[in-house]
């Protein structure tokens, strides 16, 4: 019986660690401008930062980031947290011009491929 019962455990646990987290493959230096960038996007999204604040921090981590890209052109990682960094910035361009970006989507998209 108390063997079933940690064998059960041990799965739950097994199951519970592949649901988030860094995901596979990805550097440690793409995973972190990816989690900053969320910082970002989600203190706006709770209107602690303006869009001009959000979108200049998220700008530089997107330059940062093709820095990167540029030295790993395979890196499928990478490109995905790019793509999702440059949805952000337009959402926010959006926003500001006409109060249309959705930089909810943009957030989730982000978080998503950072594997939270």
């Amino acid at each position: 019986m108390k063997k079933k019962i940690i064998a059960a455990l041990l799965c739950g646990v097994f199951l519970l660690s592949g649901c988030s987290g860094k995901p596979s493959g990805m550097s440690d230096e793409v995973y972190e401008i990816g989690c900053q960038a969320l910082k970002i996007i989600e203190k706006y999204n709770a209107a602690e930062i303006s869009a001009d604040d959000a979108y200049d921090r998220i700008d530089k981590l997107h330059d940062n980031l093709g820095e990167i890209e540029e030295e790993n052109p395979d890196d499928e990682h990478a490109w995905n947290i790019s793509t999702d960094l440059l949805g952000i910035l337009i959402d926010l361009s959006s926003d500001q011009i006409s109060g249309e970006g959705d930089t909810f989507e943009s957030a989730a998209n982000l978080k998503e491929d950072l594997g939270k």
